[in-house]
């Protein structure tokens, strides 16, 4: 106690300055290095935290592109049924002297040498048997069986 004391006057006196000087020189390094540690230590609890964040940011992210890549998708066929569509009406206002029924190929079926093909159209579609089964490329072949 009297050792606190005795430097608490001396200090207050001005008498230690300049061996408190030399105490600041000497131990500057180790404070220094004992604070860059704890802004260390703190920066890494900093970085945790924003980890928590930017994980969550990086699976609402993953979803969004799931999204847009099934809407890109969706997209891609739904632009294909339109040229579909669209060749199939330009053959059909290009041929508008024949009586023709537009329809759409829903199975396939190849046995041997015999390709069929089944479409969503019937009897009550004025699809007959005999009819002729053209495309844009020309003759497909001939209607063998019709159901409604």
């Amino acid at each position: 106690m009297a050792i606190a004391l005795t430097l608490a006057v001396l200090h207050n006196s001005g008498a230690t300055v300049p061996v408190e000087g030399v105490l600041v020189r000497v131990t500057s390094p180790i404070r220094d290095a004992f604070s860059g540690a704890a802004a260390r230590v703190a920066g890494l609890f900093e970085d945790l935290g924003r980890l928590n964040t930017l994980r969550d940011d990086n699976l609402a992210l993953l979803r969004r592109v799931q999204e847009l890549e099934t809407k890109i998708a969706a997209l891609g066929n739904t632009e294909r049924e339109n040229a579909s569509l669209r060749e199939a009406l330009a053959y059909v206002q290009a041929h508008q002297e024949l009586d023709l029924v537009t329809a759409r190929v829903v199975g396939r079926d190849s046995v041997g040498m015999l390709n069929t093909l089944v479409i969503d159209r019937g009897a009550s579609a004025g699809v007959r048997v005999g009819m002729a089964v053209v495309a844009q490329g020309g003759l497909v072949g001939r209607v063998t069986g019709v159901s409604d």
